[in-house]
């Protein structure tokens, strides 16, 4: 790509931390995990470079722009391997999947791994195209990194790993055996909470969907895409290791009906338009300000600090400054007891206050 290339992908992920900034907190309940390991430190393995990062929300979503940026990047490189010509506008196409606009927007370990598995799809596809070996290792180098981050990614070493014969069988099923727990049991839903509403999560691709004609003739991202769509049917968070592949498929359209110029410029426009107004979808993300506004009235008059709340804004307490026992593990709710509770469930108690569909209650 050149200087002008980048500079366009640039412009239109502006947005996407325009967007970002017209919200006063961070999109997504788990994120609120990760900031309060950057506030108070802790945290283990990886999940410890947290508390190395600045506890100022501002400074997070401009690190997350840099992030969306560095995807958008991997993106239009991988779209020059397949179109020489437009292959650069996979840059700010993939924008045309809601989902990257949501998922990008979130304070999570997923999200910082997710430029390094995008080069990874970069490098696998570059390796099988140009034949350059020393790309085919760096793209496992950087699928095993981005699984140290995220251990989902761990499941991408499953495509690089059949071209390496018994080996390659070898590799997936020490792949298959790592993520035992989180493949079976999170997926059956047998240790989690009912996440299994992949079908329901299909419309975030939006018309990234129609990309999967346009692989008809690249078996290795076809076969990408069929792998992560059947995960990401038992397992909702895998979608996004699926979108890649639907977007690809975009690009791949216009290739394919080059002969059509009407279909190309209204494709690109409809990108653009998805680039500059997308994340208006972030405007009506979880949490919204009700939650920060019952939680803080909560804490307000409890006496200790200790309050109780749905499991799902244990973190979002937490960062509040609130004491509660309902958050991450174990990914249930949990009986409500005598005190103060925050929930969105109608209770037999006392209602202190109401905060939109959010009660504040004294049980």
């Amino acid at each position: 790509m050149n200087r002008k290339h980048i500079a366009i992908i640039f412009i239109l992920t502006l947005p996407f931390l325009f967007w970002n900034l017209m919200r006063p907190d961070i999109v997504g309940a788990d994120s609120y995990f990760f900031l309060n390991l950057a506030c108070n430190s802790g945290g283990s393995g990886l999940n410890y470079l947290f508390s190395f990062l600045p506890c100022d929300i501002i400074a997070i979503k401009l690190m997350l722009f840099g992030v969306a940026f560095l995807t958008a990047l991997s993106f239009g490189y991988l779209g020059r391997l397949f179109d020489k010509e437009n292959g650069w506008m996979l840059g700010f196409m993939f924008w045309l999947n809601p989902w990257f606009i949501e998922f990008l927007s979130r304070f999570e370990n997923d999200v910082f791994a997710f430029p390094f598995f995008t080069l990874s799809i970069y490098f696998l596809f570059s390796a099988v195209k140009t034949g350059k070996q020393n790309h085919f290792i760096l793209s496992i180098a950087l699928a095993i990194f981005a699984g140290c981050l995220w251990k989902a990614i761990w499941l991408w070493l499953i495509v690089p790993a059949l071209f390496l014969g018994w080996l390659g069988l070898v590799a997936i099923c020490a792949v298959v055996f790592v993520n035992w727990n989180f493949i079976f049991s999170q997926a059956f839903g047998l240790n989690t909470v009912a996440e299994n509403k992949s079908f329901g999560f299909i419309g975030l691709n939006g018309l990234s969907l129609f990309g999967v004609f346009g692989l008809t003739r690249e078996p290795l991202a076809f076969m990408s895409l069929v792998v992560f769509t059947a995960m990401a049917m038992i397992k909702m968070q895998l979608w996004i290791m699926a979108a890649p592949f639907y977007v690809l498929g975009l690009l791949l359209l216009i290739k394919k009906y080059s002969n059509y110029p009407a279909f190309k410029s209204s494709l690109i426009s409809v990108a653009v338009v998805f680039a500059l107004f997308g994340g208006l979808i972030l405007l009506g993300e979880f949490p919204q300000q009700e939650y920060h506004d019952a939680i803080e009235y909560a804490l307000s008059i409890s006496e200790d600090n200790k309050i109780q709340n749905d499991w799902d804004i244990g973190h979002i307490v937490k960062w509040h400054g609130g004491i509660t026992d309902s958050h991450s593990s174990p990914y249930e709710q949990q009986e409500f007891g005598s005190g103060i509770i925050v929930t969105t469930k109608e209770l037999s108690c006392n209602i202190v206050q109401d905060f939109r569909h959010v009660h504040v209650y004294r049980c």
